[in-house]
């Protein structure tokens, strides 16, 4: 594995660079729109297409997604819990309810797992956020953002114009791994891959915001639960159930990504407490350049 802390604080910077351009105003936080677009749309397909092209389809996806979507679940009744213990009411409970089951495991989470474990293993990384991350986000996320805000139907269209385009690239990618593709398409395509990382980064620099004033307990309580609480967890069934060592590897890293950055577009659209939403991923975001790298060391030690 390429130096850890090196590679980390370059992706960081990245985000920092995007936080910089907003501050000086050559990109503004309604650009972040346009650059999601063009991600979503266009880049992460790319990627992902490339990424299913260059492994088999094997067991250990199917045990990364079902450790996922596990872990996802028992993160949620956890932060059930916990936002009952701090007698949480209304838009914040709401907005706690939604993050708490979803980490930022396409937007940061592929990047991570491209740079550390490369491309061919990007696959996993996918297969955790797919069936793991963006499940629970547009079931039980939306859910709570419906119960505690004010409802709306146009998140659940989102979570399927999401969804298709990266499906649409996963299923392609492993469904034409035996066909050559042309050098022109194949260079198009691995073109649009390789920048991913970098336009992914900006935007999350972009989209960032630390406006708030309150709630710095509810705050820490769900920066923990994401940072600390679901890689042990991840850990813990991996070893369990004997997952390779690349996939323990990448299931620990998708498990100890922050708070997605999708919960405020959607507790933006469900009128939840976007102070609380707005500094929850920043502090989540930003402990994370700290607990990313620890958690790394402590799987390799291990396997």
């Amino acid at each position: 594995m390429r130096e850890l802390t090196s590679l980390t604080l370059g992706i960081f910077l990245l985000i920092g660079l995007g936080a910089f351009l907003k501050r000086i105003g050559l990109l503004k936080f309604e650009d972040r729109n346009a650059l999601n677009d063009l991600i979503i749309f266009i880049m992460l397909p790319a990627l992902i297409f490339t990424a299913a092209r260059s492994i088999p389809f094997s067991v250990s996806l199917i045990n990364i997604s079902a450790i996922a979507l596990g872990i996802s679940l028992l993160s949620v009744g956890i932060g059930w819990a916990a936002a009952k213990a701090m007698r949480l009411q209304g838009a914040t409970l709401g907005a706690f309810m939604l993050a708490s089951g979803v980490g930022n495991t396409g937007y940061l989470g592929y990047p991570m797992a491209q740079y550390l474990f490369g491309r061919q293993h990007l696959v996993k990384a996918v297969f955790y956020d797919m069936f793991g991350t963006v499940v629970v986000l547009f079931t039980l996320g939306i859910y709570f953002a419906n119960k505690y805000g004010t409802g709306t139907t146009s998140a659940w269209r989102q979570g399927f114009a999401y969804a298709t385009p990266n499906l649409a690239g996963l299923a392609l990618g492993f469904a034409t791994q035996s066909i050559t593709l042309p050098t022109p398409i194949n260079l198009a395509i691995n073109s649009l891959a390789q920048a991913t990382t970098a336009v992914i980064m900006l935007s999350i620099g972009v989209s960032l915001s630390g406006r708030f004033k309150h709630a710095y307990l509810p705050i820490l309580v769900l920066s923990t639960l994401k940072l600390l609480l679901v890689p042990i967890l991840a850990i813990g069934v991996g070893i369990l159930i004997t997952l390779p060592s690349t996939a323990l590897g990448v299931t620990v890293l998708q498990a100890s990504m922050p708070i997605a950055l999708m919960t405020f577009v959607i507790g933006d659209k469900y009128n939840l407490d976007r102070e609380f939403l707005s500094g929850a991923i920043l502090v989540s975001t930003v402990a994370s350049m700290v607990t990313i790298p620890i958690w790394q060391r402590i799987v390799s030690s291990l396997i």
